[in-house]
């Protein structure tokens, strides 16, 4: 079915995200050159067709360029009156921007005009709470990002008091008292205003509100009643743009970055059914939070804008919450711990989003993946925007697991970590591989579930869709077993499936203790920490290895 025809001239298949700008990474000054390389480097080649650029570092509250509308405040004047940096970052992107504009140099007209010549459309994107700035102990601002507008204004803060119906939640109990309450109409309309004045300011193609940074708006119990709000700033925001667009003879966009789930995003207080109904959004981005949700389904939100103009693209983030330390060992370093995503689990969380209909893809974060992680995942960036490209490729697809972030909008108590005993317990993966349709065509299929407190002495029976799987590295005897550091007695277990291969849709896995260790089965209790379903297609659409014979593998 095709979409009625919206405000927007183009459908973007992949957007990506950098909410931090490189001034912060790079010696200044950097000359315009490098500002246009460092931040569009990335795209040439690749399937992104919009830029989503940042006002400034983590902007919340500051921005690169003097507003004279709003009390957003400039960087470098708060840099010049001896505002706490926090970190060196913070010295390198102040000094930089001074620099640039002492030179008449704007970086971000910078980025906007390099943007165009690559023919790339530049939005701005705004976090609209942020935390990067303030010490979640104290509230103090520590940080360059802060603003007089934050830190003068106590009043407007959610609070303790607000906060503390999330007693039972201690992580978002920590953080959410030095949040704003957007219950204050100051409070949106900093947001509003310094969103019309960068539409007017720089020749973009529209404007982000970004609410995945940081998820979280009213005081406990106040989310729905204050909802209207929200969309009254919304629609004003729309308004503005709508006579900015007049005033420009072309479309501005509005677009939204929400939760995963529609009842995570209504919990929040943000009613984006009436954002699509009414077509005060241009764009809604269905997103995870920091950890990528590694089964995230978007297909209600598909389904709640089938007949509207609104585009729905699903959006990733760069790591995953692991409980493995990805075979890096250390003392006292102890999963769970954030990993990045490989370039075969994103293609598998692309070719779910793409079997659901999304309209296209939207990726955070990913501009810093080389320098938080020491991996590179751009390669992944020719893969995932075409679904035909997709469908042979390899991949990995994993639960995600429990956590306990932000359960104002995120389902936090997921399929692992989960103890495994006599009784047969049940995980769920969602495949979109037809991996009998060409059978000759496909080189592995595996189950590999990670296994914590496994011995020797202990058996496992594991069954995909009632069907029993082979194990293929059995544990033996005499051989070494676990790490010093981490878990002592972690162990992947992986199974062949190729005779009992998964269907596309929804597949069970029946995992039960055969026999247990009688020594440890009372005290220590064996669980999977992690299950991951690993499908590798023949070359040249699955990776090269040498075949037999060949020197290199000899």
């Amino acid at each position: 079915m095709t979409k009625p025809k919206g405000r927007l001239e183009r459908t973007y298949r992949l957007m990506w995200d950098q909410n931090h700008p490189f001034q912060s990474h790079y010696n200044p000054p950097m000359p315009p050159e490098t500002i246009a390389q460092a931040h569009c480097g990335f795209f040439p080649g690749t399937a992104v067709d919009a830029n989503v650029c940042a006002l400034g570092p983590d902007a919340g509250y500051v921005t690169a360029f003097e507003s004279r509308r709003t009390q957003m405040e400039y960087l470098v004047e708060r840099y010049d009156k001896g505002a706490a940096l926090g970190d060196v970052r913070h010295w390198r992107h102040a000094e930089s921007l001074k620099q640039s504009w002492a030179q008449g140099v704007d970086p971000l007209e910078v980025q906007v005009g390099e943007s165009a010549r690559l023919g790339i459309d530049h939005w701005f994107r705004l976090s609209m709470n942020d935390w990067h700035h303030f010490d979640a102990d104290s509230g103090s601002v520590y940080r360059l990002g802060g603003s007089r507008f934050y830190e003068e204004r106590p009043d407007l803060l959610i609070g303790k008091e607000g906060a503390a119906g999330w007693s039972a939640s201690p992580d978002l109990l920590h953080v959410l008292p030095w949040m704003q309450d957007f219950a204050h109409d100051e409070v949106r309309a900093l947001r509003r205003d310094i969103a019309l004045e960068v539409c007017e300011r720089y020749d973009c193609s529209g404007f982000v509100f970004d609410f995945m940074r940081i998820p979280a708006y009213f005081r406990f119990g106040e989310e729905r009643q204050n909802a209207h709000l929200m969309t009254t700033m919304i629609r004003e925001t729309r308004q503005g743009l709508d006579e900015i667009s007049r005033s420009k003879g072309r479309a501005l966009g509005l677009a939204v970055r929400l939760p995963p789930t529609l009842a995570g995003t209504r919990r929040m207080g943000l009613d984006v059914d009436a954002w699509i109904d009414d077509h005060l959004v241009d764009i809604v981005v269905t997103s995870p939070f920091f950890a990528q949700d590694t089964e995230h389904d978007a297909r209600e939100w598909v389904k709640l804008g089938k007949e509207s103009p609104v585009r729905i693209v699903a959006g990733f983030e760069e790591g995953y919450l692991a409980g493995h330390s990805d075979g890096f060992n250390r003392w006292f370093y102890n999963p769970p711990v954030m990993t990045p995503l490989s370039v075969e689990m994103i293609r598998a969380v692309a070719a779910r989003h793409h079997d659901r209909g999304v309209d296209g893809l939207y990726v955070f974060n990913w501009f810093g993946t080389a320098l938080t992680f020491d991996y590179d995942n751009r390669s992944a960036l020719g893969d995932i925007a075409d679904a035909q490209r997709l469908r042979l490729m390899d991949k990995r697809y994993l639960l995600m697991r429990s956590h306990t972030s932000f359960p104002n909008c995120l389902d936090v108590d997921r399929q692992v970590p989960v103890e495994i005993t006599e009784k047969p317990l049940t995980l769920s993966f969602d495949i979109v591989d037809d991996v009998t349709a060409a059978p000759e065509l496909v080189k592995s299929v595996r189950l590999l579930l990670h296994v914590d407190s496994l011995t020797v002495a202990d058996e496992l029976e594991v069954l995909l869709n009632g069907v029993e799987a082979e194990l293929t590295n059995p544990m033996e005897p005499g051989v070494m077993q676990g790490t010093v550091g981490g878990r002592y007695g972690t162990v992947w277990q992986i199974f062949d499936l190729r005779d009992c291969a998964p269907r596309v849709g929804d597949n069970i896995v029946s995992v039960r203790a055969r026999q247990r260790n009688q020594r440890t089965a009372n005290e220590i209790p064996l669980t999977i920490e992690d299950a991951e379903i690993e499908i590798n297609y023949e070359y040249p659409t699955g990776a090269w290895s040498a075949p037999p014979g060949l020197r290199s593998v000899i």
